[in-house]
C-alpha cells in the first residue's frame, strides 16, 4: 500500500538512505568504544616515561641562550628524550626553537630513545613522513609536518608518531586504533583522503547525507502519525 500511495518513492533510493543511515548510528556507536575494542591514541604514562628516560629536567643554560637571543617568546616548554633535556619555545609568530641538552637532536638518538618504549620488544621499522596520508591528516586537528613514524614488532602491531624537531611522542595506534580509524573516522565524520584534502566536498557530502536522514526522520514521524490518527 505504501508503494501505490507514494510511486515516486524508489525502493533503492529508500535502501541507500537508509544504509547512509544505520552506517552513521552504527560508526557513532563505536566511538564510546564498547567493551573496550579500540585502545587509545594517547601514549600510556609508562610509554612516556621510558620515551624520556630517568635523569630529572634541566635546562637553566638552554633557557638563558634562548632569553638572550630572543625577547618576543610567548611560550617556553621542557621535555626529555632519552635522558636528555630539551627546551621547546615559540615567539609571537608561531615559529619554534628547540634547545637539547648536547647535541642537537637527530633522527637516531630518537631512534633510540624510541625503542625503550616497548620493552622486550625491537622496532622493525619507520619513514619520515613528509606529506599527510591515511593514518596522519590534519582534518579538524592541526598535526605536524614532517613526522616520524616507528613500527614495533609487537603482536599488536604499535605504531609511534615523533615530532623530529623538538622529539616529542605525538601519539600511538596499534591495530585497534588503525581499524577504529577507518570504522568512526571514515564512517562517521567522512575523514577520507578525496575529501578531507578538499573541504568543500566534505562539506557537501556531509550537508546531503544529513538531509537524507532527516528524510528518513519526518517521513517515519509522519507515517507514525497517520497510523495513530487512524
Amino acid at each position: 500500500r505504501e508503494t501505490q500511495r507514494y510511486p515516486n518513492r524508489s525502493p533503492l533510493n529508500r535502501s541507500k538512505s537508509s544504509l547512509a543511515l544505520l552506517s552513521f548510528v552504527a560508526s557513532g556507536w563505536l566511538s564510546v568504544n564498547p567493551n573496550r575494542w579500540f585502545s587509545s591514541s594517547a601514549p600510556t604514562p609508562e610509554m612516556r616515561a621510558r620515551y624520556q628516560g630517568e635523569a630529572p629536567l634541566s635546562g637553566r643554560d638552554a633557557l638563558l641562550r634562548l632569553a638572550a637571543l630572543s625577547a618576543d617568546l610567548v611560550e617556553i616548554r621542557f621535555t626529555q628524550v632519552g635522558g636528555r633535556s630539551v627546551l621547546i619555545a615559540a615567539d609571537t609568530q608561531g615559529r619554534r626553537r628547540v634547545e637539547a641538552e648536547g647535541a642537537p637532536l637527530s633522527t637516531a638518538a630518537l631512534v633510540a630513545a624510541a625503542s625503550h618504549i616497548l620493552p622486550d620488544i625491537r622496532l622493525r621499522g619507520g619513514a619520515l613522513l613528509t606529506a599527510y596520508d591515511a593514518y596522519w591528516y590534519p582534518h579538524h586537528d592541526a598535526r605536524v609536518l614532517p613526522v616520524l613514524r616507528l613500527r614495533f614488532a609487537d603482536p599488536a602491531g604499535t605504531w609511534v608518531h615523533l615530532d623530529p624537531e623538538t622529539g616529542e611522542l605525538l601519539n600511538r595506534l596499534d591495530r585497534s586504533g588503525r581499524a577504529n580509524r577507518w570504522l568512526f573516522d571514515g564512517i562517521h565524520r567522512l575523514d577520507f583522503a578525496i575529501l578531507f584534502h578538499n573541504r568543500p566536498a566534505w562539506d557537501a557530502v556531509l550537508w546531503t547525507l544529513s538531509a537524507l536522514a532527516a528524510v528518513i526522520a519526518l517521513t517515519g514521524v509522519a507515517m507514525g502519525w497517520r497510523r495513530l490518527r487512524r
